[in-house]
This record gives C-alpha cells, structure tokens and sequence, in this order.
C-alpha cells in the first residue's frame, strides 16, 4: 500500500507540473504538456490515492492546475469537478 502511495505521489508530482506547462506561451511545449496531463490521468484514476490526488489538485494555488483537475474529477465527482470550474469561470 505505501509503494502505491508513493508511486501516486510521483505521478501527481509529474501531473500538477505538466498541468502547469499547459499554459506556457510557446504552442509546442503546451501542447505536449497537453498530452502528458492525458497519459498522467489514464494512470492516476486506476487507484483510489491518484484520484484523491487528482481532487486534491482542485485546490492547488495554479488556475491552471485547478483547470486540469476539475475537469478530470468531473468522472468521478461531478458536482466538486463543477463547482471549481464555475469558480475559474468568474475569475
């Protein structure tokens, strides 16, 4: 159980800072960001501590984090994936 910990823990690590390149200003290095949030989040929801992980990353101080978060905490929690991105909607 703590190696699955761990392990989630590094792929959050990895997620929240590709999360944050999607925003970079050169297309290239977003967009490839881009497809590393994707294949980050294809393994982080197949255990119960990547989708902790994930929720939790709703309320990460980056806009740009909480975006990416919220719309992949839309598949298992709707209403929370919901709520965050209305909140970054008004910002």
């Amino acid at each position: 159980m703590r190696d699955s910990a761990a392990a989630a823990a590094a792929l959050l690590a990895k997620y929240r800072e590709a999360a944050e390149r999607t925003a970079d200003p050169e297309v290239a290095v977003a967009m490839t960001a881009s497809l590393e949030v994707h294949a980050l989040f294809k393994q982080l929801r197949e255990s119960a501590e990547g989708r902790a992980g994930i929720s939790a990353l709703t309320l990460d101080a980056n806009p740009q984090v909480r975006r990416w978060a919220a719309t992949h905490t839309l598949m298992w929690n709707r209403d929370a994936g919901r709520a965050t991105l209305r909140e970054l909607n008004r910002m």
